[in-house]
């Protein structure tokens, strides 16, 4: 609803012409004018949500920082499990723990020249262990209260191709580790020509081989050799070749070129090759007292 003044003014009263309170005087008076003249206007309604006081900030020390330390060792001839806990100052009873952690604890009592140990320590307490046996393989315990849990880590390492050809003129091993290959390889290699060829007695100069085989790498560095894919044995002018090859059931073998195993019911030799130390030689030179002596048998 509006409402409208219509004020009139005369020519005689110009000191009240249009003037505030000549206005406000002809209006009719409300309830709201006279609170309005008097500044006591209603307080506007309280929130249907009031804010929440805030809470009081409460400071929270910081937890010391913990000090982890790791150390290495790696066992050397003569070592024991206890004789390597002790040197870090490793109370025994830490030992029979992990030993009786199940099912890998019982493999640390078969420890050998060569394996390493990393010993995790936070506030000179063991919370962690690492026992690697080789390049590919480590075995973790971690502390859970007063006992370990082990869980075993397997790495993939990266299989590059590599050929070697090595000509016999004095023995199998020297002539394997002339062209680069070591003397598990060559065990190898002997192993799959085991049923046509005596190792022992048949090998003469001039014998060749041609190997075919994988390097293990992980990242950049060689770690060992893997298998071998394919060879070929040539002893006494007769050629003899065998690929490695997987089967239906899965389980590698090394067959001939005419798809045929070489594994035959017999061994060529009577007993199972290994590394030859001193061959059949009436002019041995005798290692220790240098004198030319014969060597009437195969070491």
């Amino acid at each position: 609803m509006a409402s409208f003044v219509v004020a009139k003014f005369s020519d005689d009263d110009s000191a009240d012409r249009f003037t505030s309170d000549a206005v406000l005087d002809e209006l009719p008076s409300t309830d709201t004018d006279e609170a309005f003249r008097t500044s006591e206007l209603p307080l506007p309604p309280a929130p249907l949500h009031p804010e929440p006081e805030p809470e009081p900030v409460v400071e929270i020390a910081p937890e010391p920082d913990v000090i982890s330390v790791r150390r290495e060792a790696r066992v050397e001839r003569g070592d024991s499990l206890a004789r390597i806990f002790a040197k870090h100052d490793i109370p025994a009873r830490e030992v029979q723990r992990l030993v009786a952690s199940k099912p890998l604890g019982p493999r640390l009592t078969s420890i050998f020249p060569g394996h390493e140990f990393t010993f995790t320590f936070a506030d000179e307490v063991l919370v962690k262990l690492e026992y690697s046996p080789g390049p590919l393989e480590t075995l973790e315990f971690e502390r859970v209260g007063d006992d370990f849990v082990g869980r075993e880590v397997i790495q993939q390492p990266d299989r590059m191709t590599a050929y070697k050809h090595g000509k016999i003129d004095h023995s199998l091993f020297v002539a394997s580790q002339r062209a680069g290959l070591d003397d598990a390889l060559t065990m190898r290699l002997a192993q799959m020509f085991q049923w046509d060829i005596d190792f022992v007695l048949d090998i003469r100069s001039g014998d060749e081989f041609y190997v075919l085989y994988e390097e293990l790498y992980l990242g950049d560095e060689f770690i060992g050799h893997g298998d071998i894919l394919a060879a070929e044995f040539v002893n006494q002018g007769q050629s003899y070749r065998a690929v490695r090859y997987a089967g239906d059931t899965g389980e590698p073998g090394y067959f001939a070129p005419d798809g045929k195993s070489v594994r035959k019911a017999f061994l060529r030799a009577p007993v199972e090759f290994s590394r030859i130390s001193s061959n059949f030689n009436l002019r041995r030179l005798h290692p220790i007292y240098k004198t030319r002596r014969p060597h009437r048998g195969t070491d």
